[in-house]
């Protein structure tokens, strides 16, 4: 099978390819667009992914010198007004001054015959060489820290901005055991998450992540198989279609299982986003 041309792999990509074979092929091989939600009710999850947007874009807007004076007067809803409180919080604990800040870079690098993106909400150059990858989450439950350290994300972005590290941070040297990656939790703002990288996990994450591309290549048709865990069928939109039950899963029911799917998180286009690959 021939993924569709200029087709790239991401996280989310991979993500669904590790969670369900079929759910892959239906969406980046068929590109099925199927009638269904992914979330019950529809309205809270929109309003829950705007919101997310604003958030992100608030902190982008930060980071890149607007003042704060004038990011907060386009406060128009409580929740936003409440992540930034614990945003100010917690913002010398984020950075400090000598730091250099680096907003909402795409990263791209070669894999296999393609290219694996991704686009990070914010590094954090340290005056002591080390790097930190903050990624913004704005999702109400936070996962527990062994299904962070599992999660592609926390394997793909620490990866691609090694393989780019000369051209991101091309005046000194860089190394995997300077970097590290932090989940920040809007709701949940004294808990970060921190996960350290190294050169052992580097290798880990290459083969891993190559092996992944290779397997999808591989495959026929018929061995992008449904998956055996149906908890992750009551958020996918396919569950019709793959006779796996035909209502939403309940927001309030929203556990790791659905990290992937349902963050909260905006969706971006990396079109619009200046790229530095390797």
């Amino acid at each position: 099978m021939q993924l569709p041309k200029n087709f790239q792999f991401s996280q989310k990509s991979l993500s669904d390819y590790v969670a369900c074979k079929r759910l892959f092929r239906y969406r980046y091989y068929d590109q099925i667009e199927w009638p269904a939600i992914e979330i019950d009710p529809v309205n809270e999850r929109e309003r829950s992914m705007k919101l997310g947007a604003k958030f992100h874009k608030i902190l982008q807007q930060f980071f890149l010198g607007l003042p704060r004076e004038n990011i907060e007067n386009h406060f128009t809803d409580e929740i936003l007004n409440k992540w930034w409180r614990n945003f100010e919080v917690c913002l010398d604990e984020i950075r400090t001054k000598d730091d250099i800040l680096i907003p909402e870079i795409r990263l791209s690098a070669p894999i296999k015959d393609q290219r694996i993106i991704a686009k990070l909400d914010l590094i954090v150059v340290k005056t002591d060489r080390r790097r930190i990858i903050f990624d913004w989450k704005t999702i109400s439950r936070r996962p527990n820290k062994m299904f962070l350290i599992n999660n592609m994300q926390t394997r793909v972005y620490p990866y691609l901005l090694t393989c780019a590290g000369d051209h991101v941070f091309p005046w000194n040297e860089f190394s995997p055991q300077h970097l590290e990656m932090v989940y920040w939790f809007a709701e949940h703002p004294g808990a970060p998450e921190r996960i350290a990288y190294s050169e052992k996990q580097f290798q880990e994450d290459e083969k891993y992540l190559h092996g992944l591309v290779s397997e999808i290549y591989t495959l026929s048709k018929s061995n992008f198989v449904k998956t055996d865990n149906e908890r992750h069928c009551a958020y996918c939109v396919y569950r019709s279609l793959c006779d796996r039950g035909i209502e939403a899963g309940k927001l309030e029911d929203l556990d790791e299982l659905a990290f992937e799917e349902t963050s909260v998180d905006r969706e971006f286009d990396f079109d619009q986003i200046k790229e530095i690959e390797y």
